[in-house]
């Protein structure tokens, strides 16, 4: 066997390999080529790392608004779970507080999703479709967007995946229920749906019903446990509980009938909710064609994608809460598109014998088009004017107390013992206190221009206060 053939054959046997080094190679270039800038830091984002930060440092999971006084919301302040921000705070210990730290830190969940998903896809679809999913996955912006920043989906996807497996390949519903737990705990928002998924997915065989969901609540209880003793002040208080349940009930600050009514009138307007509509529609068909053993994990993405449809209705319109029921379409549909071609591919090859490869010819499409979007028109923000604000306040007034209104992104990087933060969360009091009334006011302010805390404010600040800089969105000033 000459050079040429044996290059050949070791192609043929590492080929799945090859691809997923292919793949990786291509998450981590896009990936440090902006890792602190792109997507810009949220507020969200922001709270997480206040979170993980002040568990390093004080062992408190809360957000503080001034030298040893907490916002006194911390359970409220979870919509990113303490398996995401506990072991953040153990990074921070290990390689220091700062903004690229916790952006690696994701990129190593990303890179954890990636390797479990190829590994399951391949063992659940095989080689051609894991490849595939492997591929549609890492072409799709909002992996990225989503990914990249320290909030819950990646690693509740990790964790979502894990229980799914022991769930319907191992049938060890104990580990399946703890995995599935620390899903729940990462992002309640999103994978709390996994609950009422197992139960309506459970009714279709009534016979499993209570051999398996009994043993999957059970399951989950460790990690549900761990989030009431770390989270919860008070966990015997039932007016703790009270709160939080209403906060849950209308975490928005606005008219659920309302946002229902805007959102369904805004379907046909929504790229992302029509391209995977079709597919999901495509996922339904496949899944009465499917295998016996695939179909209850059809049935699991088909409940759980319907719920979070139905639980971004209810939301002013953030698509994040159907994030991960795109990844689980474009994890799934591969395989669906296989089975819908088995299906008509007699009729169709007799009258058009070309298409053959038809069903690889179209997933090689989607996976150029989503990489096309993703470089051309994905409009993922891209700033550094938060981290560069804090740079501009830490060289100049070193030491200094400071001020911030509402710019919790900004202060999380100011190296002062004297910082006083006030803002503004959805659904929430305010919280802290404005420092523009205390009666030692700051000598410095960060503040962005017309919001709220800035308005109600204008008279001091125009009267005590002068303009330092502006940088970005951001204004800071200098006490007279």
């Amino acid at each position: 066997m000459n050079s040429k053939e044996s290059f050949a054959v070791f192609l043929r046997k590492n080929n799945f390999l090859l691809f997923f080094l292919l793949g990786i190679v291509f998450v981590l270039t896009v990936s440090f080529v902006t890792l602190t800038t792109k997507p810009k830091i949220s507020t969200d984002e922001a709270v997480s790392i206040e979170l993980s930060r002040n568990f390093q440092t004080e062992g408190i999971l809360d957000i503080k608004t001034a030298p040893g006084v907490f916002s006194g919301f911390g359970e409220r302040l979870q919509s990113t779970g303490y398996p995401v921000t506990v072991p953040l705070a153990l990074f921070f210990k290990l390689f220091g507080f700062d903004f690229a730290v916790a952006r690696v830190y994701m990129l190593l969940w990303m890179l954890g999703v990636l390797a479990f998903l190829c590994w399951l896809g391949r063992k659940w679809f095989g080689t051609r479709d894991a490849i595939f999913s492997f591929f549609l996955i890492i072409t799709f912006a909002s992996f990225y967007a989503n990914g990249r920043t320290v909030v819950g989906e990646i690693p509740g996807f990790l964790f979502m995946l894990a229980g799914l497996y022991f769930l319907f390949t191992r049938e060890q519903f104990l580990w399946a229920g703890f995995f599935l737990g620390f899903a729940v705990v990462s992002k309640l928002s999103v994978f709390g749906l996994i609950v009422p998924t197992l139960v309506i997915t459970g009714f279709f065989d009534f016979r499993r019903f209570f051999k398996v969901l009994a043993p999957v609540a059970v399951g989950m209880l460790p990690a549900g446990l761990v989030w009431i003793f770390l989270v919860l002040k008070n966990p015997f208080l039932a007016s703790a509980w009270a709160s939080l349940f209403s906060f849950y009930q209308n975490p928005y600050s606005s008219s659920i009938s309302g946002n229902i009514i805007k959102n369904l009138l805004g379907i046909f307007s929504s790229p992302t909710l029509l391209y995977f509509g079709l597919f999901f529609v495509a996922i339904i068909v496949a899944r009465f064609i499917s295998e016996n053993d695939k179909k209850k994990l059809y049935d699991f993405v088909i409940v759980y994608g319907i719920l979070a449809f139905l639980y971004y209705l209810r939301s002013p319109g953030w698509l994040r809460y159907v994030f991960i029921a795109e990844l689980l379409v474009l994890f799934l549909l591969p395989h669906a598109i296989g089975l819908l071609w088995r299906k008509v591919q007699n009729p169709v090859l007799m009258k058009f014998p070309r298409l053959a490869r038809a069903p690889e010819f179209a997933l090689v499409a989607l996976i150029l088009f989503q990489t096309a979007q993703f470089f051309t028109m994905s409009h993922i923000f891209s700033s550094d004017t938060a981290s560069r604000a804090a740079q501009s306040v830490n060289q100049h007034f070193p030491g200094q107390s400071v001020g911030v209104l509402n710019a919790v992104e900004t202060a999380l990087w100011l190296k002062t013992s004297e910082r006083y933060l006030v803002m503004d969360l959805t659904g929430l009091p305010q919280i802290g206190i404005n420092p523009l009334f205390s009666k030692e006011l700051p000598k410095v302010l960060v503040a962005s221009i017309g919001q709220r805390f800035w308005s109600e404010g204008e008279k001091v600040i125009n009267s005590r206060y002068t303009t330092f800089a502006a940088i970005g969105g951001y204004t800071i000033y200098e006490r007279k």
